[in-house]
């Protein structure tokens, strides 16, 4: 009984170990690698822009710009 557990659990594990060959030939494919590579790319290069476009807003000139410009306006209203 032990030897024919054995054997069918080595017999899925030949299956298993095909089949994950099998996805990852699949996976590798280089249309597939350069599209994953492209989809990451331009999710960090959008990343990367929005955290420097913030960053010059929160933090840099255009921080100081906007401040400007609120006070300007703030200090032209005529204040009952």
């Amino acid at each position: 009984m032990r030897q024919c557990l054995l054997h069918a659990f080595s017999e899925e594990l030949v299956k298993l170990d095909q089949q994950f060959r099998v996805a990852v030939e699949d996976a590798c494919q280089p249309e597939k690698v350069q599209a994953v590579l492209t989809e990451a790319a331009n999710k960090y290069m959008k990343q990367a822009l929005e955290e420097e476009t913030k960053s010059y807003f929160m933090y840099g000139d255009g921080q100081k710009s906007i401040a400007a410009k609120v006070k300007e306006k703030l200090d032209a209203q005529h204040w009952a």
